[in-house]
């Protein structure tokens, strides 16, 4: 009887290390993988315009007529930092990103 007992108790006990064991792994590689998916959606920027007339899309016509510029565009901006509707600075950068990825641009703040 004291036999059996002490087998079921090994068992047990291997059995939870075992458990122990597959979890701390499962924990690892999910932030792992969370950490990876962080890396990936930092260094990769994809953006789609779901808009009706895609009207946040650049036209292929002003594509063209960036690629044909020669040197970078400087763009220089008159604002303060806080307005009304909320951070100037970052409502300008949002507006001219497409256009900074069609071409470099050169964005300075006055």
């Amino acid at each position: 009887m004291r036999r059996d007992s002490e087998i079921s108790v090994r068992t047990a006990t291997k059995i939870r290390v075992r458990r122990l064991m597959q979890n701390s792994l499962f924990v690892v590689l999910l932030a792992a993988l969370v950490a990876l998916l962080a890396y990936f959606a930092n260094e990769y920027r994809f953006e789609h315009d779901l808009t009706q007339n895609a009207r946040n899309t650049l036209s292929q016509q002003t594509r063209e007529f960036l690629g044909k510029l020669k040197g970078p565009i400087h763009v220089t901006v008159f604002a303060t930092s806080q307005d009304a509707r909320g951070d100037i600075r970052k409502m300008a950068q949002e507006f001219l990103a497409p256009y900074q990825r069609a071409k470099v641009a050169w964005l300075s703040w006055a």
